[in-house]
């Protein structure tokens, strides 16, 4: 008697502490006592241990006493100028999921915001939604329940083929309840023109504190599209656009400096520990191959980020030359381990096919190949 029948709820409350996501506990975290904004300071410090409706309460009660700092409830950024002007903090009590045109919200509290201003977020995270349905859900059940959750809220919105169908349901049941990756929150704020110094999950929920170091992006809107086109830099250091499958999370290509930082290189010269990365699928890259904006063997295609991470020297050289699909670092016997080497690798190929372009070519090709096949070589 007495006994619950039924023990598993469908979202049941993520546990309050040592939650954390990949990439999240190597990531920004602020030293409070070097903010030199008093309201946000006292903010962060007394809600500190709260959950979600506390902190909300408590920045209705003592939103006046905080100094520096402009609280606002809005959905779409709009109505900022009438509330403050070039405020040194706005607080977005409003939970970013709850916010039918984010990027507009975050682009209109960048714009209103002095330079050198604060923004503090919160929301919830994909991340967060489905360690509930698997705390929530018994084995077997919840697998069917995340697979149809993902498909829903994850899938659907993102591509233009069922957006609209997602669109309807929200303007059905007139309330919006977006779902976001951790990583898709910090790039849309990077977009808006900040730069991260604070994130951490707490109590189940997700906060960011950021600073505007830069105006916002308009023009760039990335899509959920399978096939994305990213900007590279390609011969005389003109920016040609490159087409792979998506398997990075949404806005994953504005977090570049932000994953540099934190996480340094890896061995190979790529990023240490990318975790907005699942594996890239170069295929649709044969579209550059036919547009010739790329040939078959030559230098990757690389960001502006990481093309700034090299030598002035090997900047001027590597931009003479088209880049390739095969990276000339899989002609080696042995694969290179930090960004000197690769940058070394990919200065003697230049040199090399600067003298004799078809001779050069032909041999990293087959050479190429014969690692591939026979030695197995592969992109780290």
């Amino acid at each position: 008697m007495g006994r619950n029948r039924y023990p598993y709820q469908y979202e049941e409350e993520v546990s309050q502490h040592g939650y954390t996501e990949p990439g999240s506990d190597g990531s920004a975290h602020l030293d409070v006592d070097t903010l030199d904004n008093p309201g946000l300071k006292r903010l962060l410090v007394e809600t500190a241990d709260m959950k979600v409706p506390q902190t909300l309460e408590w920045i209705k009660e003592h939103q006046a006493e905080l100094s520096g700092v402009c609280v606002y409830d809005g959905l779409d950024g709009h109505g900022l100028e009438s509330v403050a002007s070039n405020p040194s903090a706005i607080v977005l009590t409003r939970g970013l999921n709850t916010v039918k045109e984010l990027n507009v919200l975050l682009n209109k509290t960048s714009e209103s915001l002095k330079e050198g201003g604060y923004i503090w977020v919160h929301t919830n995270t994909s991340g967060i939604r489905k360690t509930s349905i698997f705390k929530g859900n018994p084995p077997v059940v919840r697998n069917v329940i995340y697979f149809f959750w993902y498909l829903w809220y994850r899938v659907f919105p993102k591509l233009a083929l069922t957006r609209w169908m997602y669109l309807l349901y929200e303007k059905m049941r007139g309330k919006v309840n977006r779902c976001y990756h951790r990583v898709e929150v910090l790039g849309r704020l990077y977009r808006a023109g900040f730069e991260v110094i604070d994130e951490r999950f707490r109590n189940g929920h997700f906060y960011v504190v950021g600073r505007k170091v830069k105006d916002p992006i308009w023009e760039d809107e990335p899509t959920g599209s399978p096939i994305i086109k990213l900007h590279r830099v390609g011969k005389n250091g003109k920016l040609i656009p490159v087409f792979k499958f998506r398997t990075m999370h949404s806005y994953s290509e504005y977090l570049q400096g932000y994953v540099y930082k934190y996480n340094s290189l890896d061995k190979g010269g790529k990023f240490a520990d990318d975790y907005r990365v699942a594996g890239l699928d170069e295929l649709p890259m044969l579209f550059n191959l036919l547009r010739g904006d790329v040939k078959i063997v030559g230098v990757r295609p690389i960001s502006r980020q990481y093309y700034s991470l090299y030598t002035p020297e090997m900047q001027k050289l590597r931009i003479k030359v088209k880049p390739g699909l095969l990276p000339p670092f899989y002609y080696g016997c042995s694969r290179p381990d930090t960004i000197d080497q690769v940058q070394e690798s990919e200065k003697v190929y230049i040199e090399a096919y600067l003298q004799h372009p078809f001779r050069t070519d032909w041999r990293y090709f087959w050479g190429t190949i014969g690692n591939i096949m026979f030695r197995g070589a592969r992109s780290k």
